[in-house]
């Protein structure tokens, strides 16, 4: 049976520097069915409920997916496998089947029947909250996007990318609010998830971003701590990610007479890079922030700072 699906792509229009007046998307937003039923039967391995109002026949259906997905739910969403699945489907977006889609067979006829009743079921009130997220963030973006992607371009050292940034809304992203993966870039955003709405959307769409080129930082950080000989606690990059969307979206908030608290506080700070973690950021990467240090000398003073 074919299905007629309702689709979004939002481009959020920004003014480039990259050529002149030339017109740039920073992102551009998606709510596609199949993504988001593939990351509700992984949650759901894990506790997620199922949609309700399901027949006895639809429950049996949906419990032998979940049941099907258990392998699934225990791989991590950085790996080849799950990214090339996650990839397949967002190439499914438009369409009413998987024919053609390269994933393997039992979980393309697996998601095949799942899908009639998903859409019954979920799919109008996920979609809902998707677009409800997407419509909450565009003003945002249209007024302070260009200024903090230029902000963390010029902080990393980098360019923002000439493509926009695709993100898919679902109704999980794994065991965390989001996640990025690279190359190419794209991300996957929780709609309903309490802590990414309102101004943190805004940060925590930037925060992603930075999880690729834009920063390098997994590399950089390690580079720096070969070079001084130094053991730093594996997820510094990801504080230091943290640190600067978080004070870049502040300045930039703040610039235009909103107060904001970045998302990340001192507890998860102390969990990605131990104790006293954030002060350490602030005092030797604030100075690339504001343009006193580059790169290099910024995150080769914070490495030492583990010593």
């Amino acid at each position: 049976m074919r299905h007629r699906f309702l689709l979004l792509a939002v481009c959020v229009v920004a003014v480039s520097t990259l050529s002149g007046a030339q017109l740039q998307s920073l992102f551009i937003f998606h709510s596609n069915p199949w993504l988001n039923v593939h990351h509700h039967l992984r949650a759901g391995v894990r506790g997620m409920p199922a949609p309700s109002g399901f027949s006895a026949e639809d429950q049996e259906q949906w419990n032998a997916a979940v049941g099907f997905y258990k392998p699934y739910a225990q791989r991590d969403l950085f790996t080849g496998e799950m990214i090339a699945i996650k990839t397949a489907l967002r190439g499914a977006e438009n369409h009413p089947t998987l024919d053609g889609v390269a994933i393997d067979a039992a979980l393309r006829a697996t998601l095949e029947r799942v899908m009639p009743i998903y859409l019954k079921s979920a799919w109008t009130a996920q979609d809902r909250a998707n677009r409800a997220w997407i419509a909450a963030l565009q003003p945002l973006l249209d007024r302070h996007g260009v200024a903090i992607s230029r902000a963390l371009a010029q902080t990393y050292e980098t360019a923002w990318p000439r493509d926009p940034i695709p993100v898919d809304l679902a109704p999980t992203a794994g065991p965390d609010g989001a996640y990025t993966t690279s190359p190419p870039t794209h991300i996957t955003i929780a709609s309903r998830d309490p802590g990414y709405q309102g101004l943190h959307a805004l940060e925590m769409v930037f925060h992603e971003s930075s999880h690729s080129d834009i920063s390098n930082l997994f590399t950089r950080v390690r580079q720096a701590a070969a070079e001084r000989q130094v053991t730093v606690p594996p997820q510094l990059w990801h504080g230091v990610l943290f640190f600067t969307a978080g004070e870049l979206t502040k300045r930039e908030l703040g610039a235009h007479g909103i107060t904001y608290t970045p998302y990340a506080d001192d507890a998860l700070y102390a969990a990605l890079c131990g104790a006293g973690c954030r002060a350490k950021i602030a005092e030797h990467w604030l100075p690339r922030i504001d343009g006193k240090r580059s790169v290099a000398e910024a995150l080769s003073a914070l490495v030492a700072s583990f010593k």
